[in-house]
């Protein structure tokens, strides 16, 4: 029976897939646009910054809320038929390896709190490829970006407990999209010199990169007037050609 909870919550692969959707996403909303040259053309409107970013960020919202649902209901359904949950309505710490959970809640509540959660990590990471594709004036260096960055995160996963570093270890950015690790952690991290429960400094965590990202994504895109693919070479190329 602990075997369908743990199947659940393990699910490392899925994580690869919904950063596979992530960067398809990017791609769709920002470069695809990018390439065809239409960010000029819709910032010149009435409504064509805020609204337009806003647009996208809502559209992406919904993406990422239909991507866990989707995601998360295949994987329980086969866990179920496979290995069956038991008594979703006893404590999480009737499991051995969960026994160290610092919420007193069922494996349900558990459920519903890591799935809220992860959608919220989800559309974190979302905003982040969104912030990249807009930086990025190829889809490659975008992609190159995103694979750096993510295996810098995941590496920071297998730090040992015993290093001084091991704040990174919970607080990271795959920590967003797997937050199973830290929730199923009681660790304390040394923040200022007093111990502070990891559960905490994650939920600080999350709504600070919440926040940031949506900032930063918003200020970026209102306030820079060249969002093009192309170099400032090849806009007076096409300038030139246009009033000629």
């Amino acid at each position: 029976i602990n075997d369908g909870v743990l199947f659940v919550l393990n699910s490392e692969f899925s994580d690869i897939c919904i950063l596979l959707i992530l960067i398809s996403l990017g791609l769709s909303l920002i470069v695809d646009e990018k390439e065809k040259r239409l960010f000029q053309l819709i910032r010149s409107t009435a409504h064509g910054t805020i609204s337009t970013i806003l647009s996208k960020l809502s559209a992406l919202l919904i993406c990422c809320v239909l991507i866990n649902v989707i995601i998360t209901s295949s994987t329980v359904g086969f866990s179920y038929v496979k290995y069956g949950f038991g008594d979703v309505f006893r404590s999480i710490q009737s499991i051995p390896e969960m026994l160290t959970v610092f919420f007193r809640i069922n494996i349900l509540q558990f459920f519903l709190m890591l799935f809220a959660t992860k959608t919220i990590g989800i559309f974190i990471i979302a905003v982040f490829v969104i912030l990249l594709c807009l930086l990025s004036k190829r889809a490659i260096t975008m992609l190159v970006f995103v694979v750096l960055i993510s295996s810098a995160s995941v590496s920071m996963t297998f730090i040992p407990e015993t290093s001084e570093f091991i704040f990174f270890k919970y607080i990271n950015l795959y920590s967003l999209l797997n937050p199973y690790k830290v929730f199923s952690s009681y660790i304390n991290l040394n923040i200022l010199g007093k111990p502070i429960n990891v559960n905490v400094v994650f939920a600080f965590f999350l709504i600070t990169m919440f926040l940031l990202s949506m900032t930063l994504v918003v200020f970026y895109f209102i306030k820079k007037r060249q969002l093009e693919k192309c170099d400032k070479k090849n806009n007076n190329t096409f300038l030139h050609g246009r009033i000629w």
